[in-house]
């Protein structure tokens, strides 16, 4: 028997995008399995709700308001308020494939001991990035592909993006986090750290080789520049969530780890000094950033 399904978008403006992804899904084949789309506004009021109500006579179409600013705060009030036995989550900058959710459904019914499931992303980008710097991007700027097969995996890869989990998973394992992105700051990985707790509690998680989206990626996020904000927002969630050890403290993070990232401070100004290009001297700079963003954690947790 295939459990019925809801989709929650979370949105924090972006009408432009939203309208994409749901034409998208104005476009994809419906299975009788899936119940309707919960738009969740997050932060102050956009004009999201008329952008809703235009499309509600071509979906079934639900507008939820979450004032609290967060995506963990959206994703949890979208769960709680739809209709489904498992929840699809997308974000508001994707298109669905036409059988995605066909694909998805069938899933559902074929893998009853799974509690999450997700399928492959494929960038669409405003700008192809330079091929030196597509190993630092994440996976929703470098794509997911895990083969032609529907499967079983051991590892937590799905990307909040295009991520479904079961009702009951979703509520044993005590919902997204909060230390999840707010707007463009916080932490990463909150649905990274639920599928952890989703496969210690003893469900496995299921790749859905036909539930493509196409994930826009504007030029800004192929940048040096925006890899290095990324990659501290992950040295962050590091810091707050699992701290580096240590006897030795400065300013709330150990004194190791200062000196960790001083020595890289200095070698990339040495690199620098020398005329070494910044594809050169990348993987320093992402060290750099990264252990700036831990040790930024660290100072940021409560005491």
């Amino acid at each position: 028997m295939t459990p019925s399904a809801a989709i929650v978008i979370p949105s924090y403006g972006r009408p432009d995008l939203l309208r994409r992804t749901l034409q998208s899904l104005v476009d994809a084949q419906w299975p009788p399995s899936f119940t309707g789309v919960w738009v969740v506004e997050n932060g102050p009021q956009t004009g999201l709700q008329a952008l809703c109500q235009e499309f509600a006579a071509r979906l079934p179409l639900h507008y939820l308001h979450e004032p609290q600013l967060g995506l963990s705060a959206a994703r949890n009030a979208g769960a709680r308020a739809c209709q489904g036995e498992v929840i699809l989550f997308l974000d508001n900058d994707v298109r669905v494939a036409p059988d995605a959710l066909t694909a998805y459904a069938q899933a559902f019914a074929d893998y009853p001991d799974a509690g999450a499931f997700g399928g492959p992303i494929v960038p669409d980008y405003d700008a192809v990035p330079a091929d030196w710097l597509r190993p630092y991007l994440p996976w929703s700027a470098a794509g997911v592909n895990l083969g032609p097969d529907n499967k079983y995996i051991d590892e937590p890869r799905f990307v909040g993006l295009n991520h479904a989990v079961t009702r009951a998973a979703l509520t044993d394992a005590g919902f997204f986090d909060a230390i999840g992105a707010t707007g463009k700051r916080g932490g990463v990985g909150e649905e990274t750290r639920l599928q952890e707790r989703i496969m210690a509690g003893g469900r496995r998680l299921v790749y859905v080789a036909g539930a493509a989206v196409w994930h826009y990626v504007p030029a800004g996020n192929c940048s040096p520049q925006w890899v290095l904000g990324r990659v501290f927002r992950h040295g962050l969630t590091r810091g707050l969530l699992d701290p580096p050890r240590g006897r030795h403290r400065l300013a709330g993070a150990p004194l190791w780890a200062w000196l960790r990232w001083l020595r890289l401070t200095l070698r990339v100004y040495a690199c620098r000094l020398c005329g070494e290009s910044l594809e050169k001297r990348f993987a320093l700079e992402y060290e750099r950033a990264k252990w700036a963003g831990v040790i930024a954690g660290c100072r940021g947790r409560k005491q």
